[in-house]
């Protein structure tokens, strides 16, 4: 009787403990996934915030006509001053070769983009696209970066405005981010 009786309660006692085990797992990964979610919200405003301010850029410079590559220089200059999430502006013709950045770099205007899915995406596509990019195989982390249709006066896709994210601005890590993984209306 004895030996029954405690080992009835200590079949219950087991069984709560199992329950309250699973219950703590169960709000743990509830707050888990809450995060989560909070984080991709605020990377998916971040990317929209990013990218509505580079085809603004884009629209502007479009109403200016053709500029030269000097001419373009001082525009991305202008428009990297009021742009505050972008370390780098780049003006890239439809091969993906640098026209004009800012900041200059050596590093920055010998870089081609004609392979980036990103850049490909919104040339080909005509809509502004957003993914990662590494900028070179030595490079510690993976940096953000957004592309935007420039349409010419006939509103032909001429070229492509590029903005350039480190993952310090988007406060995650971006090397699990598909490249060309998100892409926009125009």
């Amino acid at each position: 009787g004895a030996a029954a009786s405690f080992l009835f309660l200590f079949g219950i006692f087991g069984y709560l403990a199992t329950r309250t085990i699973q219950r703590a797992t169960d709000v743990a990964l509830a707050e888990r996934l809450k995060l989560a979610e909070t984080t991709a919200a605020s990377l998916d405003i971040l990317i929209n915030h990013t990218t509505v301010q580079l085809e603004g850029v884009a629209r502007v410079g479009a109403a200016r006509g053709r500029l030269s590559s000097a001419e373009w220089q001082a525009f991305l200059r202008d428009a990297f001053s009021f742009m505050g999430t972008f370390d780098a502006v780049v003006l890239l013709d439809t091969s993906g070769r640098v026209v004009a950045a800012f900041p200059s770099s050596h590093e920055l205007e010998e870089t081609n983009f004609a392979g980036e899915p990103v850049v490909a995406t919104a040339l080909a596509t005509g809509f502004s696209s957003f993914g990662s990019w590494k900028a070179s195989a030595e490079a510690p982390a993976a940096l953000g970066i957004a592309a935007t249709p420039r349409r010419d006066e006939s509103g032909r896709v001429s070229a492509a405005l590029v903005g350039v994210l480190h993952p310090e601005h988007l406060g995650t890590e971006l090397s699990s981010l598909p490249k060309g993984s998100r892409t926009f209306v125009a």
